[in-house]
């Protein structure tokens, strides 16, 4: 429960027993408050008389202090350890989505040379092949298997 949000209740007259928790923790600076709501419920008592106790006692209140400074520096190295580790874990996406990317690159530039040069290659042998240059020589001239340059003359010919 956020008691901040919560709207003031009437702790003292309320039978409520968490809005009375409520009106002790929003108003236990307030004596006849938290007097009222000491008379009505033995817990609120002894949390009352608890309060008092060590808001009186100086070694108390400086170690309550001490603790919630702890705590609150505890949640602030967490939050910056947090926020440390997205930043590399980003970084380390960002790096890795760059060496892809460059990796990509490359591969589809050499796919694509490759492909080039064997639809050069393959007119090329269609080309000579229409000069009437058997397909032995075009094989020899063009560094491909007699079978390869066979397949490529069927195709030009259908």
């Amino acid at each position: 429960m956020e008691l901040r949000k919560c709207r003031a209740p009437d702790a003292v007259s309320t039978e409520d027993p968490l809005l009375r928790w409520q009106g002790f923790l929003q108003y236990a600076n307030r004596k006849e408050v938290s007097d009222m709501l000491a008379r009505k419920d033995p817990g609120l008592d002894q949390a009352v008389r608890k309060l008092r106790e060590i808001s009186q006692d100086e070694k108390e209140r400086i170690r309550a202090f001490e603790r919630e400074k702890d705590l609150l520096w505890d949640a602030m190295n967490r939050y910056n350890r947090e926020q440390q580790a997205k930043r590399i874990e980003a970084k380390a996406l960002e790096k890795g989505m760059a060496e892809g990317r460059a990796k990509g690159e490359a591969e589809g530039k050499a796919k694509g040379e490759a492909e080039g040069k064997a639809e050069t290659e393959r007119r090329i042998a269609i080309h000579l092949l229409k000069k009437g240059i058997s397909v032995e020589e075009v094989a020899e001239a063009l560094e491909r298997q007699v079978s390869e340059i066979e397949d490529i003359r069927k195709e030009s010919v259908s």
